[in-house]
């Protein structure tokens, strides 16, 4: 999940900042709209908030800056936040650069790959990741009729280990061993309706 979630932002490189903008066609993203997209092409379906909104969310997941995936807050306090990005887990992050006097027609910096200390108000960092999935962590130890009763709860009912190889791979999760990150990959889909069915 990890990787697929910063796969998600290289695909929004270059996409310019339009204060306020969460689609290409707005005319780009604002810091927040940025991470919006990302969240949600990654299944981890949120609703459209501000960088504070989304702290406001994910403010009970604290993590390292360097934790692939997370999400850094900046800002004055923690009451005010004014940008997020989104950590590399290399020291960089993936953030959309600009300013309220951005438009459509008078766009932005936009999405890029800078240094997590580019700005020097960083307030907090969190994983969305830890957030949002944690309900399946504890369900989930490696038990395969554990596993087929968290999909069958979010409609995908398969038995054995060979038949979740065959949907791994029709659902582009390769060499499918029947491991945890492969397993919470094959729930996000299910539970956000992108799960294609064998």
């Amino acid at each position: 999940m990890r990787d697929l979630l910063i796969n998600n932002c290289l695909k929004y490189i270059g996409v310019p900042y339009v204060w306020g903008g969460e689609s290409r066609a707005e005319g780009g993203f604002d810091c927040s709209g940025f991470v919006y997209n990302v969240l949600n092409d990654t299944g981890l379906k949120v609703s459209r908030t501000t960088a504070q909104g989304y702290y406001n969310k994910f403010k009970g997941s604290p993590c390292n800056i360097q934790t692939r995936g997370a999400l850094l807050f900046f800002g004055k306090s923690e009451g005010s936040i004014t940008h997020v990005a989104i950590s590399d887990g290399h020291g960089k992050m993936y953030e959309s650069i600009g300013s309220k006097r951005n438009t459509k027609t008078n766009p932005g910096r936009g999405v890029t790959c800078s240094s997590i200390y580019r700005r020097g108000d960083l307030i907090a960092a969190c994983d969305p990741l830890a957030k949002l999935l944690s309900p399946f962590y504890p369900k989930y130890t490696g038990s395969s009729v554990r596993l087929d009763e968290i999909l069958k709860a979010v409609g995908a009912p398969y038995g054995s280990v060979n038949n979740r190889k065959k949907l791994a791979n029709i659902n582009g999760i390769v060499n499918y061993r029947g491991g945890l990150s492969q397993n919470l990959k094959l729930i996000a889909l299910a539970k956000t309706g992108k799960l294609v069915r064998v």
